[in-house]
């Protein structure tokens, strides 16, 4: 499957982005995404909320895309500077200089919408995986739910069953950012559920029906998913 960037540049066809990865070898000799990086410098912030929310998405993945091929081979995105690299790399974007974690916290964070950390990739296999298309204002809530609805299915959750009890294991971005996800009263959860977790277990529940009828049919406790920083390659 093949990944896009929407941009006022010519618009490349990513074949290095697969459903399993990134083949970072081919990415420095992809001549169109390369001319899309250097675009980046000089190119315009989309004004509206959406455009502007689907760039900045479509930025933070193609900037670490290009930062980890740079560094290629690498076992991890943490190996670069020590382990630091979100905060200590600065990129030129529209005549600014910006980090990517600058990216995330900042220019997305505005918008209040969970579903940016299931479209947001960190090039380790514990993220959520990216999609084929770029993400595109026109239809980017189809796209944030889709991503939403592909990171649960695959790695954002693990329920086992146990002989003594059941267990829900959430991605630690759900930790991480556990205040990204606001907990909604109108939408109450079971009461065993810590409150610091009600807004998981209501975004799980809206973007996976399975889910949904498991999280508020039976008692669970919450663990935490190791997360794989091992880089996400496809060679």
């Amino acid at each position: 499957m093949f990944w896009m960037f929407s941009t006022a540049f010519a618009i490349p066809t990513l074949e290095f982005v697969t459903d399993s990865g990134v083949r970072y070898s081919e990415v420095e000799s992809h001549v169109e995404f390369q001319q899309w990086i250097e675009s980046l410098t000089t190119i315009g912030v989309p004004p509206s909320p959406n455009a502007e929310k689907a760039f900045w998405i479509n930025v933070y993945n193609g900037l670490t895309i290009d930062t980890v091929a740079d560094a290629y081979p690498i076992s991890s995105i943490r190996d670069l500077e020590g382990g630091k690299v979100w905060t200590t790399r600065t990129f030129t974007v529209s005549n600014q200089a910006i980090t990517l974690d600058n990216i995330e916290k900042i220019r997305l964070a505005k918008f209040k919408d969970p579903r940016i950390h299931a479209a947001l990739n960190c090039a380790a296999k514990g993220c959520p995986t990216l999609l084929s298309a770029p993400y595109d204002a026109k239809i980017l809530d189809q796209q944030l739910n889709s991503a939403s609805q592909q990171w649960i299915r695959e790695n954002g959750v693990r329920w086992e069953t146990g002989w003594f009890g059941n267990t829900l294991y959430l991605n630690r971005i759900f930790d991480w950012y556990a205040t990204d996800f606001p907990c909604t009263e109108a939408l109450p959860v079971p009461a065993f559920v810590p409150k610091k977790y009600c807004g998981a277990i209501q975004f799980i529940a809206e973007h996976n029906i399975e889910y949904r009828d498991i999280l508020y049919s039976n008692t669970y406790s919450i663990e935490l998913i190791e997360y794989d920083w091992s880089l996400n390659d496809v060679r």
